[in-house]
């Protein structure tokens, strides 16, 4: 579900966030200025990955492709790649009709994303129901593809065009696809919005164990309190489900956070949880907090990761943040878990303590299962200070190890958000260590167009050899989503 796009903490810096992202690859590999050793992550000291004015050719933008068809609005897509067929592609996104109407919309690829099938309505799983969000899909180690999504019962009252969002009732459910993403199973219920007093149903995202190990088909779904309107909470917590029979049934249900490790005194305020599963099967699980225990008189980003299927959890604080959020750019924190080299995993976000008028992608990541987190670098490589900002990243490794990111980049048209943004990627063969130069991927830049509700994350997948981007753009006066696929590896 969507709320105001902008989040504001009372007493301790506004709102938090981060999104995270997808690259691509190509050019010289270029080394992060300064990142070595691990360090505590009490560290908030960051060294510009580049130098500061460096001129370098611009790389041709890959060839868009218009998925979305029809509706007024289009946004927040989901993307996916069936690692038994890396042509097969899945993407998913929330589809509006009219102002209080929303619903998800499904296409696929067989060709790479070079053509797609014509996308298709999820019917709601409930008469009641009159409104989708926040999907997300995934593919499993079998070739079957998820999708979880939010199906709900939407206020009449409230209009999301004008950032309103409340709900009566509603739900997370899971559905399944066994012929890359064609036809759809019935939808069977992950949890039910009365299920905890903080209708823990919102931003009900998936990941997926392809681990080969005891827990390999796993899934697990991470959701944090819903508080749209005032009436159930706060506090804000992290919850998980996880299913061992590939969606058939769900578990109980978790709390992630902690006492000590909690989401702090965030009153009315969404905020997001991500989800990865390493390559040796661990579970991880990255959620901001404010003021808490863990991090008092501050914001941070906290990770979780759970070596026995969610059942306990070991907690540690991966960086401090100075959130860029009261500019207004669409912050949150994303997270890649590496499928090759167990107890790493990676996690990026917008930051403003560079730029007081904009915001950086500042990145670290962890070798050693969260004992010690890297120094936050920066990831963007535009010059320092001239009030640029970046926003919604997100974040995706690939069977090999590599790593990319995306995010929305305002670099070519100057300061401030009512400005054109572009789709940027960053890649990093190495998954981590060092990122090629950034990639524009939009063939057109997006002209500014305020949208209070439902367009705060991007869609990223990588296949080893190719990234695969989706995002809402409105290029053509209207919100509708794009395609881009690109190398993901230096050469290519």
């Amino acid at each position: 579900m969507r709320r105001a796009l902008a989040m504001a903490v009372s007493g301790i810096l506004g709102v938090i966030a981060v999104a995270v992202v997808i690259a691509w690859t190509w050019t010289a590999p270029a080394r992060r200025a300064g990142a070595a050793a691990a360090v505590e992550s009490t560290s908030d000291v960051v060294t510009p990955r580049r130098p500061r004015n460096r001129v370098r050719p611009v790389e041709p933008a890959p060839r868009n492709v218009k998925l979305s068809r029809t509706g007024f609005f289009n946004g927040e897509p989901t993307i996916a790649v069936n690692p038994l067929d890396p042509d097969n592609l899945v993407a998913a996104w929330m589809h509006t009709g009219t102002p209080r109407t929303m619903e998800i919309m499904v296409t696929a690829s067989i060709d790479g994303g070079a053509s797609w099938s014509t996308p298709v309505p999820i019917a709601h799983v409930d008469p009641a129901y009159h409104a989708s969000a926040d999907v997300s899909a995934v593919f499993d180690g079998y070739g079957t593809a998820h999708l979880t999504f939010i199906d709900m019962d939407a206020d009449p009252a409230s209009d999301p065009r004008k950032g309103e969002f409340s709900i009566r009732s509603g739900e997370v459910v899971h559905m399944r696809s066994r012929d890359g993403g064609f036809t759809w199973s019935k939808p069977v219920r992950v949890r039910h919005s009365s299920e905890t007093p903080d209708f823990a149903i919102d931003r009900p995202w998936i990941a997926v164990d392809r681990s080969g190990g005891p827990r390999d088909g796993w899934l697990y779904v991470v959701t944090i309190s819903f508080f749209g309107d005032t009436s159930h909470g706060p506090p804000q917590h992290v919850h998980l489900k996880r299913s061992e029979d590939h969606g058939t049934t769900w578990g109980p249900d978790v709390r992630v956070d902690d006492t000590k490790f909690g989401t702090g005194p965030l009153p009315g305020v969404p905020f997001p949880a991500v989800v990865g599963v390493g390559g040796d099967g661990a579970l991880w699980i990255v959620y901001p907090s404010v003021g808490s225990d863990a991090c008092p008189g501050r914001v941070c980003l906290l990770a979780a990761v759970s070596r026995d299927g969610g059942l306990t959890f070991t907690h540690s604080r991966v960086s401090d943040v100075n959130p860029a959020s009261r500019r207004g750019y669409i912050l949150f924190q994303t997270l890649a878990a590496d499928p090759v080299r167990p107890g790493r995993c990676s996690v990026a976000w917008p930051d403003g303590r560079f730029d007081p008028d904009g915001s950086d992608l500042l990145f670290v990541h962890t070798t050693d299962g969260g004992a010690t987190w890297s120094a936050p670098e920066r990831i963007n490589d535009n010059p320092l200070g001239l009030g640029v900002g970046v926003d919604q990243p997100w974040a995706a490794a690939g069977p090999n190890g590599s790593l990319a990111i995306v995010w929305r980049d305002r670099r070519a048209a100057g300061t401030g958000l009512d400005v054109p943004f572009e789709i940027y990627a960053a890649v990093s063969p190495d998954g981590g260590d060092h990122f090629l130069p950034n990639r524009k991927l939009s063939d057109q830049p997006s002209p500014y167009d305020r949208v209070p509700c439902c367009n705060s994350f991007l869609g990223l997948a990588l296949d080893g050899n190719r990234l695969h981007a989706a995002w809402g753009d409105f290029r053509d006066g209207l919100w509708n989503i794009y395609y881009a696929r690109a190398p993901a590896g230096p050469g290519q």
